[in-house]
């Protein structure tokens, strides 16, 4: 089958608003008002919400009836995790060893659990009479590459510093990621991440192993947001006897269920809705019972770059349920992540100018090196 240009373009669509969506919220404005992460997760929510109700319209066009899923809402129950594992992570052990853990542990589980246990089909190669898989060596490369796109700027900065005495440009995948400056309480340290205060040194350790379980569960959670769309697909179309080549057409109802134009995207924004509604309840009683107000809105700082990140989240959301129902998992999933790394790299490198020199070249390299193993990792969907 080789590469799958549609799924490729579905992911790179993914990669540049899923690394564009954070440039709105990193204003001064925005930083300087301290907003809660789970305001910014309200107003993605919001926006998810109110862009999937556009789907009624061609459901209207086409006379057909809404089907909604609890898949799409299970969908849906795994992204506001994914984002709170993240934060919490990058509280403990930093911002750059956050993405890199998040980043490679989506991609190499989507991997291994859609290749192995769903069977997605992978390209064979034989060499000297053996069976060989040369997709898990170029995932190995991605992996290796995206912990260069967030490393080896600061690394090479590092260096300049000690031979120039200049200050190191921070790396852009980093100040990109909308966290850094979400993270109440600790202290903030030279890689954009904020540590424990105090504490003797087990507990210091147990919270890096706690912040490092953190970082793989967002990965983890990130995987399970774009895999139940291909799991539940699967395990219905069983139900109904549909499954598989030389299968009878599945019922309509069916089709409409997991259709990303369409219902999908209906369920997955109610699912959002309700799920982060829950997670703000959960937030407010805390907070009361600590003696402490619920978090601010914050709607006149936020209304315009909060709707212009919520927007783009969910273009970029669109574009990933659709790489992932088109392209299956084990592949689509790494080349995600890998667009969404390069793209806030570019943000950094062209519109903040953090990258200069050095700096600008290593991450060049390793922007090209992992965008080869991407491309080399598409040619090997099998048929």
């Amino acid at each position: 089958m080789g590469l799958d240009g549609v799924a490729l373009a579905f992911a790179v669509g993914y990669g540049v608003f899923m690394g564009s969506y954070p440039v709105p919220i990193k204003t001064p404005s925005v930083l300087a008002a301290d907003v809660h992460p789970l305001i910014f997760q309200s107003f993605k929510s919001a926006w998810v919400l109110l862009t999937s109700l556009l789907v009624l319209i061609p459901i209207a066009a086409e006379e057909h009836t809404v089907q909604l899923t609890w898949w799409g809402v299970a969908s849906a129950a795994g992204w506001v995790p994914s984002g709170l594992c993240t934060i919490f992570a990058v509280s403990t052990i930093g911002l750059s060893m956050a993405i890199v853990v998040s980043c490679a542990s989506a991609a190499v589980l989507s991997f291994l659990v859609f290749w192995l246990v769903f069977q997605e089909k992978i390209k064979e190669h034989t060499i000297d009479g053996h069976t060989v898989y040369l997709a898990p060596a170029y995932l190995a490369a991605i992996v290796v590459g995206m912990a260069g796109l967030v490393f080896a700027p600061r690394l090479a900065g590092r260096r300049a510093k000690k031979a120039n005495g200049d200050s190191p440009p921070s790396p852009s995948a980093e100040q990109l990621m909308p966290v850094a400056a979400d993270v109440e309480g600790g202290s903030s340290d030279g890689d954009g991440g904020k540590h424990v205060q105090g504490g003797t040194l087990a507990r210091r350790v147990l919270a890096k192993g706690a912040g490092l379980a953190a970082a793989f569960g967002s990965g983890f959670f990130s995987a399970v947001q774009y895999g139940v769309i291909t799991a539940g697909k699967a395990y219905e179309k069983r139900r109904a006897g549909c499954y598989g080549d030389g299968a009878p057409p599945c019922p309509p109802a069916l089709v409409e269920q997991f259709n990303n134009f369409g219902s999908w995207m209906l369920s997955f924004g109610l699912g959002a809705a309700l799920v982060t509604t829950a997670f703000l309840a959960l937030l407010a009683c805390a907070r009361r019972l600590g003696g402490r107000a619920p978090p601010r809105v914050h709607w006149r700082t936020m209304r315009v770059p909060g709707s212009v990140a919520g927007i783009c989240w969910s273009i970029a959301n669109f574009f990933g349920t659709a790489a992932a129902a088109r392209g299956g998992n084990a592949i689509v999933m790494a080349q995600m992540q890998v667009i969404q790394l390069v793209t806030s790299g570019l943000w950094g490198l062209f519109y903040y100018g953090e990258l200069r020199g050095r700096a600008a070249w290593v991450w060049g390299a390793f922007a090209v090196w992992t965008i080869g193993a991407m491309v080399l990792l598409g040619m090997e969907k099998g048929s």
